[in-house]
């Protein structure tokens, strides 16, 4: 087990710094099709050989995070805007060790037992429906969109506290680890994945 660090004070309040820089977002093309490109690995998940599955679903990430974003004006450095490295670290750290979830439901948005109704609203989802890569990168997209925001009491969206934050109310789990919530070690581990895969400059 993986021994957290005390939080300090004002932690859960901001950003850290690495996600508010600019970056080249580009993923790798060499002439590729939209579906063919790569976003390239994340440390930790081999897209070699037979691990070579953990590949496949860059064509959905890029899909779906070009159309969240462009759908939603979020530019690069908007604290809004969700890079395609950021959303496969996020997929690694939910279903890069079980090939079958990778394969369907790679963000296990529409998981048996994790069902509430505001998931039907807000990401679109029917509970218990057949999903496949692209409909769990869409909704995740769009819960995660939701989970991070504060809501009035019409549900309008007033601002939007983060994607630390959003990743920790997209898991939600309250159980602690060493005395740190899992929901915050949780999101952690996903920002350190992406981090350590692509680089402090390339959230």
């Amino acid at each position: 087990m993986v021994r957290m660090p005390k939080v300090p004070d004002g932690w859960f309040d901001a950003e850290p710094d690495f996600l508010s820089e600019k970056c080249d977002q580009s993923p790798v093309t060499n002439g590729q099709s939209e579906s063919e490109k790569a976003i390239g690995p994340v440390v930790g998940y081999p897209e070699m050989g037979r691990d070579a599955w953990r590949a496949a679903n860059d064509g959905a990430i890029l899909s779906a995070t070009g159309k969240f974003n462009n759908e939603h004006g979020y530019q690069p450095d908007d604290p809004r805007h969700v890079s395609p490295q950021m959303m496969k670290s996020w997929m690694m750290q939910e279903s890069g060790g079980d090939r079958g979830a990778f394969e369907s439901d790679p963000f296990q948005v529409n998981h048996p037992g994790d069902w509430v109704p505001e998931k039907a609203n807000e990401a679109g989802l029917v509970e218990g429906q057949i999903m496949t890569p692209q409909t769990s990168a869409e909704a995740a997209l769009k819960w995660l969109r939701f989970k991070g925001s504060v809501h009035d009491s019409r549900h309008n969206i007033t601002s939007y506290r983060g994607n630390r934050a959003a990743l920790m109310g997209y898991n939600g789990r309250n159980d602690l680890i060493d005395g740190i919530p899992f929901k915050l070690h949780y999101a952690e581990t996903i920002l350190n994945k992406m981090r350590n895969s692509y680089g402090k400059n390339r959230p």
